[in-house]
């Protein structure tokens, strides 16, 4: 490929050493002049240790996704402006709606009233998540329901916030 394109980029080869051990690298080389002649000027890094990271962490991410996915307990994941990041199905399940449905959105943009235990509404700043990012502390047992702006029925919950 180099003599016939004159120069290569991070291109990704996989070689045995001579006990055996696979190794994969990435070569980038370039076609030179000097003194009328033609070199090779190469680089060859040698990046296994880092693929063997990267999939040691890819695998571990497939692994905590299907454990989070498969809970029967609700877990979402919110942004700073209380926008749905990532939720579970038993979550989903809960609020009965679509995970694709809810991604990016908030609360109000779900039609979703938040409440105290007396059933008043819950003012956005008084929601334990809105209370851990102020405070940076996770709230614990907190109480709430959340009732849909056209229903009457209050889904209850006993939430647990953590800030990351």
């Amino acid at each position: 490929k180099l003599r016939e394109e004159g120069e290569v980029r991070e291109e990704e080869f996989r070689c045995r050493t001579k006990p055996g051990d696979l190794r994969i690298g990435k070569f980038s080389g370039a076609l030179i002049e000097l003194h009328g002649r033609l070199h090779s000027l190469v680089v060859i890094r040698d990046v296994s240790a880092r693929r063997r990271a990267e999939d040691a962490l890819r695998a571990s991410e497939e692994r905590f996704r299907t454990v989070v996915q498969s809970l029967h307990v609700g877990i979402v994941l919110m942004g700073p402006q209380a926008e749905i990041l990532f939720a579970n199905e038993a979550a989903a399940q809960m609020f009965e709606m679509r995970v694709a449905d809810a991604l990016g959105k908030n609360s109000s943009e779900l039609g979703l009233v938040a409440l105290y235990e007396d059933g008043t509404e819950m003012p956005f700043v008084m929601r334990p998540a809105s209370r851990a990012l102020e405070t940076g502390t996770a709230m614990r047992n907190e109480v709430m329901g959340w009732r849909r702006r056209d229903s009457e029925e209050i889904l209850w919950i006993l939430g647990e916030v953590i800030p990351l």
